[in-house]
Parts: structure tokens; C-alpha cells; sequence
């Protein structure tokens, strides 16, 4: 757990510690925010803060329950996210929480539980989790992550303090994707790609995103032309992983109505305004909100499909276009 407190966060991490100082900790917090801001990594260092055998407010890493984090092996830290096969929490690992945290603490005074991301706990798990809420054991903190605060139940929420996680300022973000990116001169581009999420550009250099970006688009724009087929998109497209390439056409499709209506100054893909443009003269905006709308129910089918066939979604979508 190797993790540290961003700039952005100062005052969510403050506030949490003054609670804790003075002994008025909730024993449920609901960290909620867009994704890619850090809230996972903020309530691990959180998470290790209460546990830790150091005198600051700040884990000192080498104690033994820093050690025991570190090495994901601490007996009162459980980390509960989603079945692998099914993709959603289980009833049967909220059961077993709940069992185990209704015992002693092994070697701490607290126990704490990390549910992330919250808003996959299916019904019956979150049912489950409720009556812990309501009636916390001693020591025991909850601490539940979420991108999506309306896909969480109304009685989950209610019993959570919740900690907001807004996006960033954009210049504080740039400056620190600058500390940590070196001699990368495309962080005001891809920032605006990420929606002003900093650790999605992270994740975006990790990924050769901008390459995959241009290969995607090249592609879909030549077929606009009759310069590509129907085949080769569905190819090139096909050999992405199918969330990323729904975001890409959907950001695409945005832009597209932005220049429809006049407001180039918000396209986020400015560095492909051009081509984005000369596309737009080929659809009309009733076309286009109808694709955007093929894309959004897109997006759902593959947030809550196990076995998705990515090429018939492609298909569809090219389709619909």
C-alpha cells in the first residue's frame, strides 16, 4: 500500500483526520467522485492511517501493520470487490464480512473494510451490508467507494457520511501530470481526453493511448470517405478492448454535435477538429442524437454483460451510423 495523498485531496484527507483526532470518526464513509480522481488510493492511505502504529496522521509505512498492508496480509484490513465470474458483490462475501468482523480484532484495535466499488454490490449483498450500517461492531470503519452515487441504494446512502471527490482544478492537475510525466508535451491534450481525470492520463500513457486513439480514428474517418470498409473498421476496432473503444466513439459523437451546433470551443478533441468537422456536414443532429443514444445503451449492455460479444456491439453501432 505504497500510495500517497494527491495534491487535490488535502482537504478531504484534513477533514477525515480531524474526525479521527477527535474521536468522531463515522463508522461508515461513502467516497464518492468522477473516476480517475483517486479515491481508491485515497481510502487504502486511509485505511492504513487508522491502523497504523504511528504517532502522525500519516502512515509511516514500517510499522507492523504498515508491513502487514503492504504485503496484503493484515488479519482486520478486508478489501471486498466484485466476483471475478460475475462481476458484482456477492451476498455470500458481505456473509463472510460480516462474520468476521463481528469477532475481535486479531492484532489492532480497529477492523477496517474497504467495499469498492460500491455501487456493484447486488441486492441481496447490499440488503446484507445495511444491517451493519445500522448497527456497527465497536472499532469496525466501512469505507465504500463509488463513481456512481445513483446507482447506490437510498438506505446505503443515508447511512454513509459522505466525503465528495470533485475532478481537480485543471492547473493544478497539469502541474503535477507534468511532475510525474517528463518530457511529455501532450498533457493539456490528453487531459482534456480524460475529462480532467489526472490518473486517467496516467493510465493513458501506460496504454500507448493516444497511438490506439489515432488507429481507431483513422480508420472510422477513411470509412466516412468510402475510403475503408465496413470490415476493416469492425477489425481495427475489434482488437481494443470494447469499453475503451465505446469511449472513444462516444467522445467522437460528442464533439461531432458540439460542431453541429456551433460550439467548437468545447470539443475536447481539438487536435482532430478538422476531420470532426467535415464529418459533421455528412449527418444531420437528428442522426446524431440518435447514435449518441445507440451509444449510452452500448455502454450499459457492456458495464452489466459478462460474456459480450464485442464485434456484434461494434457491428450495431457501425450500423446505426
Amino acid at each position: 500500500m505504497n500510495r500517497q495523498i494527491l495534491p487535490w485531496q488535502t482537504s478531504q484527507w484534513e477533514q477525515l483526520q480531524q474526525c479521527k483526532n477527535n474521536n468522531r470518526l463515522p463508522h461508515a464513509l461513502l467516497l464518492v467522485g468522477p473516476a480517475g480522481v483517486g479515491k481508491t488510493d485515497f481510502a487504502k492511505v486511509f485505511a492504513q492511517s487508522l491502523l497504523c502504529e504511528g504517532k502522525t496522521n500519516k502512515p509511516c509505512g514500517t510499522c507492523r501493520h504498515c508491513s502487514l498492508l503492504n504485503a496484503n496480509n493484515h488479519p482486520d484490513y478486508f478489501d471486498i470487490k466484485p466476483d471475478e465470474t460475475s462481476r458484482v458483490i456477492k451476498i455470500d462475501q458481505i456473509r463472510q464480512l460480516i462474520e468476521a468482523v463481528s469477532k475481535t480484532a486479531h492484532v489492532s484495535d480497529a477492523q477496517i473494510v474497504l467495499v469498492n466499488p460500491a455501487d456493484m454490490l447486488n441486492r441481496n449483498a447490499a440488503n446484507a451490508l445495511l444491517k451493519t450500517l445500522e448497527e456497527p461492531e465497536g472499532n469496525v470503519y466501512i469505507i465504500l467507494v463509488t463513481n456512481r452515487l445513483s446507482a447506490l441504494p437510498a438506505t446505503i446512502r443515508s447511512r454513509c457520511q459522505l466525503v465528495k471527490f470533485p475532478l481537480p482544478n485543471a492547473s493544478l492537475a497539469a502541474k503535477w501530470l507534468t511532475g510525474q510525466l517528463q518530457n511529455v508535451t501532450e498533457i493539456p491534450l490528453l487531459l482534456r481526453l480524460a475529462y480532467g481525470a489526472p490518473l486517467h492520463v496516467m493510465q493513458f500513457m501506460e496504454e500507448d493511448f493516444l497511438t490506439v486513439r489515432k488507429k481507431l480514428f483513422d480508420v472510422w474517418y477513411a470509412w466516412t470517405k468510402d475510403q475503408a470498409t465496413f470490415t476493416q473498421v469492425v477489425s481495427a476496432w475489434n482488437k481494443v478492448e470494447i469499453a475503451q473503444t465505446l469511449a472513444f466513439f462516444q467522445s467522437w459523437v460528442i464533439d461531432i454535435i458540439r460542431i453541429n451546433q456551433c460550439d467548437k470551443m468545447h470539443v475536447i478533441n481539438q487536435d482532430i477538429i478538422e476531420p470532426l468537422a467535415e464529418i459533421s456536414l455528412k449527418i444531420s443532429l437528428t442522426e446524431l442524437y440518435r447514435l449518441y443514444a445507440k451509444i449510452m445503451e452500448s455502454i450499459r449492455w457492456v458495464q452489466s454483460s459478462v460474456n459480450l460479444n464485442s464485434q456484434l456491439v461494434i457491428e450495431d453501432l457501425l450500423i446505426t451510423n
